[in-house]
């Protein structure tokens, strides 16, 4: 993986395509990436006691918006290694992270967010997120994360020769290679 997290932090699946995923263009269509992210959600919340505190409440969460970028193709066959976690909270609406990998070369294949909003079972109308179902083991991805060592692929300096100009880092962890870029500013 990307970084050494504790086992709480994220919450990993694994998807395997069939023929039934794929549409006219032989790929997974857009639609099923939406179906393994609610999911993957759902796996996570009741794995860590997040559906039992919310339902004990009276509560349920609904979806207010997904978002999801497809970066490359998944075909019939692959496996996908799915992930997820929550970023962050507002007062009634849960921001949840996902990444999709194909397994066999690590290439990132879609990446999305999905907004969740808590609701009253009865009324219907949002209510506030109590902490104790914030803290349901999820933590934000970032908190945990270990910085690897780097790889600098070009000279850094920081001379006036090189204020804008980016550079890239590479790190290599197990199977997969990760490109970092940034940039250089003069102080």
């Amino acid at each position: 993986m990307i970084n050494q997290m504790e086992p709480d932090s994220v919450f990993n699946s694994e998807f395997r395509v069939s023929d039934r995923d794929t549409d006219q263009n032989l790929h997974v269509n857009n639609v099923v990436y939406v179906q393994w992210m609610q999911e993957i959600a759902i796996e996570h919340s009741s794995s860590r006691g997040g559906t039992e505190a919310i339902a004990s409440i009276g509560c349920i969460w609904v979806v207010f918006s997904h978002r999801i970028d497809y970066l490359a193709p998944a075909h019939s066959g692959d496996v996908i290694e799915a992930s997820t976690w929550v970023e962050r909270y507002l007062r009634v609406k849960a921001f949840r992270q996902y990444r999709f990998l194909r397994q066999s070369d690590g290439i990132l294949l879609a990446r999305g967010e999905t907004v969740w909003v808590l609701v009253d079972s009865e009324t219907g109308r949002p209510r506030s997120i109590p902490p104790k179902s914030r803290r349901c083991s999820f933590r934000r991805m970032t908190d945990s994360l270990q910085i690897p060592k780097f790889q600098v692929s070009g000279a850094i300096g920081f001379g006036d020769s090189y204020r804008g100009e980016t550079w890239g880092v590479t790190w290599e962890g197990g199977m997969r290679k990760w490109d970092v870029k940034f940039e250089m500013f003069k102080r």
